[in-house]
């Protein structure tokens, strides 16, 4: 509900599950399309909720979501070896 007044933006706060009460990020997106969090640390898990903003005010966050995990890239593979026997 949007009490009769446009959305003006959303914050999308990220939490980071190593402290999991505390917003490590928050990014602001005014034209309600999917964003991408950039610049997470690999092999952590990470949570999300959301925030609606309109003239009147902020909403309350959202509930929050499922946690996502932020696989590490594999290691550049090793110089492979030819065997001619």
């Amino acid at each position: 509900q949007t009490n009769g007044a446009a959305i003006t933006e959303y914050t999308v706060n990220v939490y980071d599950q190593t402290a999991p009460n505390v917003v490590s990020r928050s990014i602001k997106v005014t034209d309600g399309s999917n964003q991408t969090v950039a610049a997470t640390t690999p092999n952590r898990d990470y949570t999300f909720t959301i925030i609606a903003s309109n003239k009147a005010g902020d909403s309350p966050p959202s509930v929050a979501s499922d946690a996502v995990h932020d696989f590490q890239k594999p290691d550049k593979p090793q110089t492979p070896v030819a065997d001619a026997t």
